[in-house]
């Protein structure tokens, strides 16, 4: 049995049960990544695109662009060594970008 969020059960019955039978689904841990990009004086960062590159060449890099707050979240992203940066051709990603704020 499946359900988006939660880790795949399987069990073998010898034959249909004759009530109803209650399964357990075990939630899959949060794989979600949140990032705040702040200027160098410490103020949040709207609009900034951001991505995240997993260290496999093989898993396509994810991008999300900053809130109000300065806020972006990754979703799905797996296990293992990430890199976070600013893609090349986002370095126009805002004014105070342009003002001399680097990353």
């Amino acid at each position: 049995m499946t359900a988006p969020g939660f880790q795949p059960a399987e069990e073998h019955l010898p034959e249909p049960p004759a009530i109803l039978h209650d399964v357990a689904l075990v939630p899959l841990p949060d794989t979600s990544l949140r990032v705040t990009v702040v200027t160098p004086s410490g103020e949040a960062l709207p609009n900034a695109v951001v991505e995240v590159a997993p260290g496999s060449p093989l898993v396509t890099p994810q991008l999300t662009v900053t809130d109000a707050k300065g806020v972006g979240t990754f979703f799905d992203i797996p296990a293992g060594t990430l890199r976070v940066t600013r893609p090349p051709f986002a370095w126009r990603t805002s004014d105070r970008l342009r003002e001399g704020w680097q990353w």
